[in-house]
Formats: C-alpha cells, sequence, structure tokens
C-alpha cells in the first residue's frame, strides 16, 4: 500500500467539524482514496465494523463519544485492532499527545496541520502496515512448509 493508486484505498474520517471534514475529504479523494465521513464517534465505530478501512483518521473533541473512547473500542476488537489509526485534534498541550500516543495511536496530528503533513502520516501507516502484513505473511508461508500435514488453527472463543 504505498500509495492510493494501488487500490482503492479506504479511509475512514471520524470528524464533527463539517468544513473541514469536507476539505481533508476532497483532498483525499483528489489523492485517489476512498473516503467514508462519520460526523460522531458512534457513527464511527459503527462505519469502521461496516468497511473496515485500511486507515481511521480521528478527531478527539467529539460529544458523546469522544475519539479515546472510539480508539479504545476499535482496539478491543480483533477486526479492527490493527487498523492504523491516527488522531486529528486541536489538543496541542504535550500531555495530550503523550496520552494518545500511550493509548497506543499510531500518529497524532495537531491542528491547524499541513495537508502535506496529513499525506505523509497517511502515506507513512499505510506502508508501516503493509510491511507488518507482508511479514506476518511470510511467516505463515514458512510455518506452512516446515509441516507436511498441514496447519491446525486452533480459536478459543469466550463469552463475556
Amino acid at each position: 500500500m504505498s500509495g492510493a493508486n494501488d487500490i482503492s484505498i479506504k479511509i475512514l474520517l471520524i470528524e464533527d467539524d463539517k468544513a473541514l471534514a469536507l476539505t481533508i475529504i476532497n483532498l483525499l479523494r483528489v489523492k485517489g482514496y476512498d473516503v467514508t465521513h462519520a460526523p460522531d464517534g458512534a457513527v464511527g465505530i459503527q462505519k469502521a465494523f461496516e468497511i473496515l478501512p485500511d486507515l481511521i483518521l480521528c478527531d478527539i473533541s467529539m460529544k458523546e463519544i469522544n475519539g479515546y473512547d472510539v480508539f479504545n473500542v476499535l482496539k478491543e476488537s480483533s477486526a479492527t485492532a490493527m487498523i492504523p489509526f491516527v488522531f486529528l485534534t486541536a489538543k496541542s498541550e504535550l500531555k495530550d499527545i503523550r496520552f494518545g500516543m500511550q493509548l497506543g495511536a499510531d500518529d497524532y496530528i495537531v491542528k491547524p496541520f499541513e495537508y502535506d503533513e496529513l499525506l505523509t502520516s497517511i502515506a507513512t501507516r499505510l506502508n508501516k502496515a503493509d510491511a507488518y502484513r507482508k511479514a506476518n505473511e511470510e511467516k505463515f508461508i514458512a510455518l506452512s512448509m516446515i509441516s507436511p500435514y498441514g496447519i491446525y488453527i486452533y480459536i478459543r472463543v469466550t463469552s463475556s
């Protein structure tokens, strides 16, 4: 996933500022990304599970469900846990940035930002996720080559 033109790369934008969301959507679509917008955290969580995007851009300061809560919910599910997650926020104090990164976000971009900064972050996160995916595929292939009888996959399902 080195660029938007390889295949249709899906980006989920969770942003409650309509004007900013429209600007980001237009920028990313011009660059060839398939962008889905969610106007709040609840819709963002729902959309993340529906479309399983390649990357999530998420505001932090939203009503009802904030960006931190969105992040925590999505990281709890195996379906969405490995999706690169970037906070977009006006929270610019060092303690806010440290908190976002300590949660496990892949990047933290402070508003206002330069569009090149956003595009670079997206490309970097997508490339890193692609490299991780390829490394895991190679490990799986190597493991399958070792066993002449196949691989047994054990999935343990627990109820809460």
